[in-house]
């Protein structure tokens, strides 16, 4: 097989317009790139993409324990890209980034409520009481959204 060379001022030129205010919103943008123009990215599924997301978090356990801070950093953005992989692919099935997300925002301030209205602290006891009472009455159907 013949490598043809890589025109890195195209490259230069397609990085330009990928780039963002937002390293988040940048990465985003990478991934959708791939997946539109890499062989691999285009045939990637759900399945697959999991699967490699779950390889990158073992090895990022395995950094971790052995106090590899710098390959520790390395595999959590390998399992950051997965995972938001696994978005992108969620947005072609008309699940947007932003619901996914506004969604999370919304559990965290029902399950968390008092960390948003910090009049006086509580004990990690009594805040996981509050998650797990918020948790079943989301389960049960009594609240939604912010939870108010």
């Amino acid at each position: 097989m013949v490598v043809r060379e890589v025109d890195y001022e195209k490259v230069k030129k397609t990085l330009t317009t990928l780039s963002s205010s937002s390293i988040f919103s940048e990465m985003f943008e990478h991934i959708k790139w791939n997946r539109s123009k890499a062989a691999y990215g285009k045939e990637d599924g759900f399945s697959n993409r999991f699967k490699e997301l779950l390889l990158e978090i073992d090895e990022a356990k395995i950094d971790l324990d052995a106090g590899n801070l710098e390959q520790f950093a390395d595999e959590i953005g390998d399992s950051l890209w997965d995972l938001m992989f696994l978005l992108v692919l969620l947005e072609e099935k008309g699940i947007s980034l932003e619901s996914v997300l506004r969604g999370r925002i919304e559990k965290q301030v029902r399950r968390g409520p008092q960390i948003y209205e910090p009049q006086e602290e509580v004990t990690c006891a009594e805040e996981l009481e509050i998650w797990n009472v918020a948790k079943k009455k989301e389960k049960s159907g009594e609240i939604k959204g912010l939870g108010f």
